[in-house]
């Protein structure tokens, strides 16, 4: 048997010769590897398009570098709220397309457990006022205080985990913001415990300008006694006494405090002429943050250089409140005003969310402008 001529099959093409064209056979498999070969680098190419557009929107890459604070410590003034306090500078290498860069602040030695953002911007430097530098770190610095806090850049493209730098560490005195009042929100308490001296008496202040004046005065005499005064002289007019039955008014007697000397809350109405007081004994804190042992309130401590309350204290997950004499009598919650934590007797309870040693304080120096501060420590 003769094996069969396949080029007998294959018609004429032209002047070539027969014997230099391909079998079928063969050509059917270029043509099949003709179309795998044009099919890979279809996907070839739609995954290098794929890869291209994901690195472009990506930060992976993101590397900070010289992040930068201006100062190492700073003593912050309300007289200048307006001057910039803080400057922040960085370098970016790696691909930093919409990112944005956040400056975050902590208690020094916290490890950045309950960061606070204290700025944000989509340039590679920023500047913080004094205002604003006081309002944001006073969450972690008691007003009127001074203490270290550390200072890191936090990089977010709201795609990828964010990217930290190394953080700062800054030394920082925080100012008490006082509010102006006019002289019709005050009242003067002048008295024995201070030699009579109006100019430098304490006063009770009517915050909201309703009528309602309140003050926390330490009454060193054991036997106070005071009169309230509505001007910085002895203007009869002007000056209110004791005329029985919890009220004031004129040509009664001076102010007397049978309960000796000490810390007093003080009250006067002149909406109806009402005033009443409460002796302080004691502050501590109450609720289910707290670990309480034999159902008495954590006390908090006096300190004499500051004129606050103070306490360090472990906590738990749960809330709590500052309450005088273990008792709902007298009961701060917190509320923020002019950006700034104060105790507020109607406010919401503290809360703790994460479990830790805190640093709380508690100022009532100045009516009319109370502090509180409770912040996480190592």
């Amino acid at each position: 048997m003769h094996s069969k001529d396949v080029t007998n099959k294959v018609p004429c093409l032209g002047n070539r010769e027969p014997s230099t064209l391909l079998p079928v056979t063969s050509m059917r498999y270029l043509v099949l590897a003709s179309y795998i070969i044009l099919i890979g680098m279809a996907v070839f190419l739609t995954n290098c398009q794929k890869k291209i557009t994901s690195a472009s929107s990506a930060d992976n890459n993101i590397q900070i570098q010289n992040f930068k604070l201006s100062v190492s410590s700073i003593v912050l003034y309300q007289d200048n709220e307006n001057i910039p306090a803080l400057n922040f500078s960085w370098d970016i290498t790696g691909s930093s397309l919409n990112c944005n860069y956040i400056i975050e602040a902590a208690s020094y030695g916290t490890s950045f457990a309950q960061p606070i953002e204290i700025a944000n911007t989509n340039s590679n430097s920023i500047s913080i006022n004094v205002k604003n530098a006081n309002q944001a770190l006073s969450e972690l610095v008691p007003p009127g205080q001074t203490d270290m806090v550390e200072l890191r850049l936090k990089v977010n493209n709201g795609v990828n985990s964010p990217v930290y730098s190394i953080s700062q560490a800054l030394r920082v005195t925080i100012y008490e913001n006082f509010i102006e009042y006019n002289q019709l929100q005050f009242m003067h308490v002048p008295g024995n415990y201070q030699n009579w001296d109006i100019v430098n008496a304490p006063h009770i202040v009517s915050r909201n300008n309703n009528g309602e004046f309140e003050g926390y005065i330490n009454f060193i005499n054991p036997g106070p006694q005071f009169l309230l005064l509505k001007d910085k002289n002895w203007v009869p007019i002007n000056t209110f006494t004791d005329i029985g039955g919890g009220k004031f008014g004129f040509n009664g007697k001076v102010f007397a405090l049978s309960s000796g000397s000490g810390l007093y809350l003080l009250r006067a109405n002149t909406n109806n002429n009402c005033w009443n007081y409460f002796k302080i004994n004691s502050w501590g804190l109450n609720g289910s943050a707290i670990n309480t042992v034999n159902n008495s309130d954590p006390e908090m401590i006096f300190d004499g250089s500051t004129s606050t309350w103070k306490i360090n204290t472990s906590l738990q997950k749960g809330e709590f409140r500052i309450r005088a004499n273990n008792s709902d009598t007298i009961s701060f919650g917190k509320s923020y005003a002019s950006g700034y934590m104060i105790p507020d007797y109607n406010g919401s309870s503290f809360n703790i969310d994460q479990p830790g040693n805190y640093y709380i304080v508690l100022n009532l120096r100045f009516a009319g402008d109370y502090f509180c501060s409770v912040v996480r420590r190592p």
